[in-house]
């Protein structure tokens, strides 16, 4: 079990960097907030209990700034030497 467990944890992150090195860093951002709050809702599901006041008020700074850096549009760069 401790072999599947570091194997899979090995792969998993090489696809990780694999896939994060692919995407616009605004997304691969996006995604690593996700990843935290699927994190916190698996260990709130596993304690059976609800997450407190300030830890709500985390998760909704979370999502507020995903929610704000979605309606940020990044600018193509023209590259040097070219007119637009």
């Amino acid at each position: 079990m401790a072999a599947i467990g570091l194997f899979s944890s090995w792969l998993g992150t090489l696809c990780w960097n694999e896939a994060s090195q692919r995407l616009p860093p605004a997304l691969a951002g996006q995604l690593i907030v996700f990843e935290t709050l699927a994190a916190l809702a698996y260990a709130f599901m596993l304690r059976c209990q609800a997450p407190g006041p300030l830890t709500l008020a985390g998760i909704a700074l979370l999502v507020a700034g995903v929610a704000w850096a979605l309606r940020v549009r990044p600018e193509p760069v023209a590259a040097e030497g070219h007119a637009a």
